[in-house]
Order: C-alpha cells, then structure tokens, then sequence
C-alpha cells in the first residue's frame, strides 16, 4: 500500500509517466509523504501499544526542533530557516540531488518527511480517542481539550522555533494538528453524537472515493469541461469572478463522477 500511494505521488506530481529524468520528482506531491508515514505508522501500531506511540510521536517533533537547533547546513553563515539554504535544502541537495522537488528552498523533502511522520502519528492518537470505549459526549470533550493543547502548545513553542508550513517544523505541526483535531471534534459532536449528518453528504461523497478524486483532479483539467458549460457566462464577469465559477463548474463535474460511482457502490481502495 505504501508502494502504491508513492508511486501515484509520483504520477500526479513528479511527472513520473512522462518519462523524462530531467523534469522527475521523488517529493513533489502529498502522497509520497503520506506513503512514507503511513509505513511508520503501520509499522508502529502494529508492534507497539499506546505508550510507545506517544514516546515516538514526541521523540521526533524534538528530533526536528534538535536537528534545526543544533544541526546548521555546512559552509552556511546566514539564518538557519532561510529559503536560500538551510539543513533540510542542504540534505535534500546531497540526498536527492536536482530530483527532491521543484520548489527550491520554499519547501524541503527529505527532512520534511519526519515533520510529516508525526504529523500522522498525531492522528493516530486522535484516532485512538474516536474509536475508544468512552462515551460519545465524553469523545468530544476530549477532542476539543486535546485540540485546543495542540493548537496553543504549538503556538508557545512557536515564539522560539518558527512555525514554517515549508519546513514541516514541530510548532507548525502541533498548530495544524491542533486545528484538525478542534474541527474533527466540532464535527464529531454534530454527526455523531447530535445525528446531523445530512448537510455533510456533499463531502462524504468525495470522501468515500478521495484517493480516485484526488488523482483525477492531477491528471485531467476538469477546468475545460466546465468551461463547456459556463464559458459563454463568465465573459460578462470581472477575471477573478470568472475564473471562480469555472472552478465551481469544474468541481461540479467532479462531484458528478463521484456521486455516479457512489450510487454504482465503486470505491477505489488501496
């Protein structure tokens, strides 16, 4: 599985199929890294228990924050989360070479992918509070507390270890998991402890085949095909509203192709 969900990285992002070296990336798209972590994790979960999950989840948001701190790129004298250098472009450069990913310094592959690790470990903590024994209201209470010392853990730890999106730093990740798990508690008290999950059918439908969608939204300009049916209208609208509907019609397309797939009962799975 996680072979393949590299692999399809690869395909959407890193130009695999087109069959040049030249223009190849091994970091260019979000499944390689969810490939790798997903690896770890299983690996994790599977031999370990509970408390060797938090021990390694926190183990390498230090490692990131120790690795930044202690750890400058070689023959660099300016800041150390440059975007002209610094030790995750350095170890990408001597790891990866031309082929890490094309965004230069404005994001980094190698070292990113422990940032992104804990990232998922994160979510398998959560998961453990969402599928545990405690009672619904009990869930999303814990959610929310679990949430809300994420998000402002992140942000103390934020005023000495910059929160960088780029870098996948510790302080960025405690933020953004913080706000994930504020909202995954949001939305567990509303759907599965109140019952109101009608107006979510719009999204579980994208979501039963995300994988398919995902992948369909990198390899086809579904951009075209609504502009087939709003192209006439978005003359007689400014750029920036024009280009808007476009994007809804195109992703009016899409949702059509799921929720035929989804009344077939079709799901792609990995």
């Amino acid at each position: 599985r996680a072979v393949v969900l590299f692999v399809l990285g690869m395909i959407a992002g890193g130009h695999l199929l087109s069959l040049q070296w030249d223009k190849f990336y091994f970091f260019n798209n979000v499944l390689e890294y969810i490939a790798i972590g997903y690896l770890c994790c299983a690996l994790l979960v599977l031999n370990t228990g509970p408390k060797a999950h938090y021990a390694v989840t926190g183990g390498l948001l230090l490692l990131v924050w120790a690795i930044y701190l202690f750890i400058p790129a070689p023959g660099w004298q300016g800041d150390r989360y440059s975007q002209e250098m610094n030790i995750g472009i350095y170890l990408d450069r001597v790891l990866l070479g031309p082929h890490g990913h094309p965004f230069k310094g404005y994001w980094t592959a190698v070292l990113n992918t422990i940032g992104q690790t804990s990232n998922m470990l994160l979510g398998v903590l959560v998961g453990q509070i969402v599928f545990g024994d405690r009672p619904k209201l009990q869930k999303a209470r814990l959610l929310f507390i679990s949430g809300a010392a994420l998000l402002l853990g992140g942000m103390a730890w934020g005023l000495f270890f910059p929160s960088l999106r780029s870098n996948m730093t510790s302080s960025y990740v405690l933020q953004a998991c913080g706000i994930s798990t504020l909202l995954l508690a949001l939305f567990y008290l509303l759907i599965d402890f109140k019952g109101w999950s009608r107006w979510a059918f719009f999204f579980v439908v994208f979501g039963a085949n995300s994988i398919a969608i995902y992948m369909m939204a990198h390899l086809f300009k579904f951009n075209l095909i609504g502009d087939i049916f709003v192209g006439g209208l978005c003359r007689f609208f400014r750029p920036n509203v024009g280009n808007f509907i476009q994007a809804v019609a195109a992703m009016a397309v899409m949702w059509s192709i799921m929720y035929y797939m989804y009344r077939k009962r079709t799901f792609i799975k990995i």
